[in-house]
């Protein structure tokens, strides 16, 4: 799921939950709903996550939750 994904790339990051929600322009307590998956994000707002953590869009989509070594350090 999208959730596990985000939550792996957001820390590979070294991001607060706060802080990619103030990147991507989405709340942090949204954030935590969206790793926890609870709620799904739209296109648009995922297209947004996607450019402020620097990944695509379909990493983030990847059941695969390893975090590739090229994303977790583009920054």
């Amino acid at each position: 799921m999208i959730g596990e994904k985000l939550k792996a790339v957001r820390k590979a990051k070294g991001l607060s939950q706060a802080k990619l929600g103030e990147l991507s322009g989405v709340a942090g307590p949204t954030i935590a709903r969206y790793e926890s998956n609870q709620i799904e994000p739209s296109a648009e707002v995922l297209m947004r996550i996607a450019q402020a953590l620097n990944v695509s869009m379909s990493s983030l989509m990847d059941t695969d939750l390893s975090v590739e070594e090229d994303e977790a350090t583009m920054v």
